[in-house]
């Protein structure tokens, strides 16, 4: 596989930060659907208890929020994976796609476990819960900043290739 010279991470940041952002905002979407088919599957099984919500139900409400609340969540991992490329880049020269993807992917897995540990500071919050939501927001956010990283990466090869 032929080495990527030093990727000029600068123009990477601009990148790789809008396309986080819009992987937040579809993942935070996809979140919300799921919680807007349990409240409908709740309302169906208890009437009496979903009547306390209003016509309706909840709705496409956790849609909605869940859009802009994912936009922010991916912030956070897109940090750390273009600070697992700067780290990745200091220590080799030259690396692949393959070795930038993998760094990338490991600074967001970090840096979501590190907000998901911010997160158990937090008065009332019940440890499983987060334990369990933060192992599920580290583990997307790995896979999807190494898909990420390395498609971005793969794309400006070719576009360099070809100029």
């Amino acid at each position: 596989m032929p080495q990527a010279a030093g990727q000029k991470l600068g123009s990477l940041l601009l990148p790789l930060y809008l396309l986080a952002i819009l992987a937040g905002m579809a993942t935070g979407a996809a979140v919300g659907a799921v919680l807007s088919a349990i409240s409908a599957l709740q309302r169906a099984i208890d009437p009496d208890l979903a009547a306390t919500w209003g016509p309706g139900g909840l709705g496409i409400i956790p849609i909605l929020v869940g859009v802009p609340v994912g936009a922010g969540m991916a912030l956070a991992p897109a940090t750390g994976a273009v600070a697992g490329l700067f780290v990745q880049a200091w220590k080799s020269p030259f690396p692949s796609v393959r070795s930038q993807a993998r760094a990338a992917a490991w600074g967001a897995g970090l840096a979501s476990v590190l907000l998901t540990c911010g997160a158990l500071f937090m008065d009332g919050a019940s440890v499983p819960a987060i334990i369990a939501a933060g192992a599920a927001y580290a583990l997307v956010s790995f896979y999807l900043a190494s898909a990420i990283t390395s498609r971005l990466l793969r794309y400006r090869e070719s576009r360099d290739a070809t100029d």
